[in-house]
């Protein structure tokens, strides 16, 4: 019998049936193609379907990998380096999700939560339309490739009482979200709004409010020391 070779173009992901291995996942047992899309689905479902290559490659699976899928369509990789799962449904949060995960294209440590007008338009308790999503990375934090322009970066030290989750999206509290604003004397009009709006839903506690009111109406000696 003639011995058998491939040749070394060959596409092994065309050759071999999809429940064959396709590489060693470290621990032990073959990975499979199957397993690979499984952990992406898994990873970009609570994202609005996006991902780093960075937290892919926590999971297992390598940009070779991620590069053989996006060939075959099953992943798109948009300008910024963010892959998304061509099957996952295009959802209103996309952007903002695009925007949270940026940060951490080239270091995956930098945590980026959405802020001020972004942040306060989620609560839906004042009329805000912001143009652009407002994040917030660690102060200290400095990324040095260029910003899109519909990004606006702030740098600050939050505690993790500061932040939570809405609809998934790390975001600030709707109490930071406006003291934020108060303190750099930035859309007062909804700051205001949300002051009356934001008890009556409970999304401000009694303390919270009075707080933020007297700051609003004049406690310019805090303030100060806020801006500091």
């Amino acid at each position: 019998m003639l011995p058998y070779f491939l040749p070394i173009w060959c596409d092994f992901d065309i050759l071999l049936p999809i429940n064959l291995a396709v590489r060693d996942n470290g621990l032990g047992a073959p990975f499979h193609k199957r397993d690979v899309v499984s952990a992406l689905s898994d990873l970009g479902s609570g994202q609005a379907g996006y991902f780093l290559a960075s937290q892919a490659a926590a999971a297992g699976i390598d940009r070779f990998k991620l590069r053989r899928l996006e060939r075959q369509g099953l992943l798109e990789r948009d300008s910024r380096g963010l892959y998304r799962l061509a099957s996952y449904p295009l959802t209103d949060d996309a952007e903002l999700w695009q925007a949270v995960l940026w940060p951490g294209l080239r270091d995956n440590t930098i945590q980026a939560v959405l802020s001020d007008d972004t942040a306060l338009s989620l609560y839906e308790v004042s009329t805000i339309s912001p143009v652009g999503v407002d994040i917030t990375v660690p102060k200290g934090v400095r990324i040095r490739r260029g910003k899109p322009r519909a990004y606006r970066v702030r740098y600050r030290v939050y505690k993790s009482t500061d932040i939570t989750k809405i609809r998934g999206l790390p975001a600030t509290t709707l109490a930071r979200s406006l003291l934020d604003l108060i303190v750099d004397a930035r859309a007062t009009q909804f700051v205001d709004e949300a002051l009356e709006l934001g008890p009556q839903r409970g999304l401000l506690t009694t303390r919270e409010a009075t707080t933020l009111q007297a700051l609003r109406t004049g406690a310019r000696g805090l303030l100060d020391a806020l801006r500091t």
